[in-house]
């Protein structure tokens, strides 16, 4: 009896085991609908947005400075002062446009530093999360090995449990396995079936505290044993 016992712990061990396996399970993997890539991905846009308009300003702003520079040529030539009028016209516009144009570099130039501060932290949040998901990636993979290892153990105890095992017996255990939904041998305590929870004739009662033969509950079929025959 003690055999038929362990041999159904080892069994219901390994269903719930395998079960796990099989059971599919949502690991915090960050993916691309996760919000905080999202919200990189469109801060990474606005800010090459940005670095385009900046480069696009910087340059229209070398370029007046390049025409600044070379104005004093042109001031020499100068004849009339219909010619100097026009030139200074120019001067105080270029000069305009060059003020204009150097606040508009350093705006942009201060919102670029912004947005990569901004982009910097997502960054290491969406590292600090990688980071949680490849930890419980770890975990789940140790979790599943290590259940491998603990189902491939189980059945090495049930191997040499039913070696030593009359046959008939196991034959009987094996027959009763599907219909009894894995719970083959229970107690019977104070002619209670711990497996039905039938009051069970008082002569079959009798039976299972002898232990003179395998005894069956009338009414599930399950195996009866008392725990007196554990000791």
């Amino acid at each position: 009896m003690k055999d038929l016992i362990q041999l159904q712990s080892i069994d219901r061990s390994i269903i719930e085991k395998k079960s796990y396996l099989k059971m599919p399970h949502n690991l915090p993997v960050l993916n691309e609908e996760d919000p905080i890539v999202d919200l990189y991905k469109y801060g990474k846009k606005h800010l090459d947005k940005i670095k385009a308009s900046y480069s696009a300003a910087q340059s229209e702003l070398d370029q007046i400075n390049k025409a600044l520079s070379s104005a004093g040529g042109f001031k020499s030539k100068i004849r009339t002062n219909v010619e100097y009028q026009t030139y200074k016209e120019k001067l105080e516009l270029l000069s305009h446009k060059r003020s204009v144009l150097a606040d508009r570099v350093k705006d942009l130039a201060q919102k670029m530093t912004e947005e990569m501060i901004g982009l910097s932290k997502l960054e290491e949040r969406i590292t600090e999360n990688n980071k949680s998901s490849d930890s419980a990636t770890a975990k789940y993979i140790a979790r599943i090995e290590s259940l491998k290892s603990d189902v491939a153990d189980l059945y090495r105890k049930r191997r040499i449990i039913v070696q030593v095992m009359d046959n008939a017996i196991y034959e009987l255990y094996m027959s009763l396995i599907n219909c009894c939904e894995g719970l083959v041998v229970v107690e019977a305590m104070d002619r209670v079936c711990k497996g039905c929870h039938l009051i069970m004739p008082r002569d079959v009662y009798l039976n299972v505290l002898s232990l003179a033969r395998i005894e069956h509950c009338p009414n599930c079929m399950r195996i009866l044993y008392h725990h007196n025959h554990l000791m």
